[in-house]
């Protein structure tokens, strides 16, 4: 059992093991070349991915417009806040330098 383990795992550059020598004895082991099994597990992956995604439920095509109307205003809100703000800061920020001087 050893004897076989060792040429198969040795003749077929570590990609074989067999544990039967009557089979072994006989036989010559090609050596498969580790990176094209690597490639071929990474496409066969990548296939089941790309299968798996195309079975997913497909989103809404467009939001309807009552949701784009409130982010549209709630955007508005937001910047004319922001507006504000920064005026109010302006205006801080004058009356401090002219209290000071």
């Amino acid at each position: 059992m050893k004897k076989a383990m060792k040429k198969s795992f040795v003749e077929s550059g570590g990609t074989v093991l067999s544990t039967n020598w009557d089979e072994v004895r006989k036989e010559k082991f090609a050596a498969v070349k580790r990176q094209a099994k690597i490639l071929e597990f990474l496409f066969s992956t990548v296939h089941t991915i790309i299968t798996k995604a195309a079975q997913l439920p497909r989103p809404p095509s467009k939001p309807d417009r009552s949701t784009m109307h409130r982010l549209r205003r709630l955007l508005l809100l937001l910047c004319l806040g922001l507006v504000v703000v920064w005026v109010w800061c302006v205006c801080v920020v004058v009356v401090i330098i002219w209290i000071w001087f």
